[in-house]
């Protein structure tokens, strides 16, 4: 299943979370650039490596235009990476103007261009392809002396990585790793991220949350129904370790990179 940004708000809705996600800025980068005129010059398509993974996430521009000062450029992600990605979001992160007054030198300017909401996929997996969906923004603006335009995106999820048993064991939190108030199965990352469990309750799958220190939610993957986590640590390789309760003495776990 590969919702568009509007349903993934309202899925974040349901999940009685907050009505919009928060802004995304780091992940894998790709850069869209336009002429003078506003004629697309790089438009991809771009092979972003996913740490972890084998190979890369291919993201392919159908066409890339501006209509209005607004960007249109319908896109499709591959996931030609070897492993099964999640909550995998495309964001918009800033619009650059090169400019070149005469007589003067060159420079560059952010423009000011607000977010839109992202364009958003439940899941991936190794070998699929997401319908064109429509990666917009702007409004765009270009003067007498704009050489080049670059528009920034990246892209942001969880993979799906190894995990070994024997090794990956619960490891209680450290000063560093705890969330504030203590929450239970909650850990805060090195790059101060605040991941946590979404218990199963009722019809209410179980997942996995990744929020600001704000508290606002920047994805949520969502598991089988039937799957129970119970508990999250850190490993020191970076990677998230989710532990369920399978039935079993020890129970199973799972291993997740975020990039």
């Amino acid at each position: 299943m590969v919702p568009c940004a509007s349903a993934f708000v309202a899925l974040l809705a349901a999940a009685q979370l907050v009505a919009a996600p928060a802004r995304v800025e780091r992940g894998l980068t790709f850069a869209l650039s336009f002429d003078a005129r506003g004629r697309a010059v790089t438009r991809g398509p771009f092979a972003l490596r996913v740490p972890g993974a084998k190979n890369a996430l291919k993201v392919v521009f159908d066409s890339v235009a501006l209509s209005g000062g607004m960007l249109d450029a319908p896109v499709r992600l591959l996931n030609e990476s070897g492993t099964d990605l999640f909550a995998v979001r495309i964001d918009l992160v800033g619009v650059t103007e090169s400019v070149k007054p005469q007589g003067q030198a060159a420079f560059s300017r952010a423009q000011d261009v607000a977010p839109p909401p992202p364009l958003a996929f439940d899941a991936i997996r190794s070998g699929a392809e997401t319908p064109g969906e429509l990666f917009r923004g702007g409004p765009i603006s270009f003067a007498a002396d704009t050489e080049v335009v670059v528009v920034m995106g990246v892209v942001s999820g969880v993979a799906a990585v190894p995990a070994n048993a024997k090794v990956d064991v619960r490891t209680p939190a450290t000063k560093a790793s705890a969330c504030p108030g203590a929450a239970p199965a909650c850990r805060v990352d090195a790059e101060g991220n605040l991941w946590r469990v979404e218990p199963a309750e009722g019809e209410k799958r179980g997942g996995l949350s990744q929020r600001t220190r704000e508290g606002g939610v920047v994805r949520s993957l969502w598991f089988e129904r039937g799957d129970k986590p119970v508990d999250l640590s850190l490993a020191p390789d970076g990677r998230l370790l989710v532990f369920f309760d399978d039935g079993s003495k020890d129970g199973a776990v799972r291993a997740f990179r975020p990039f």
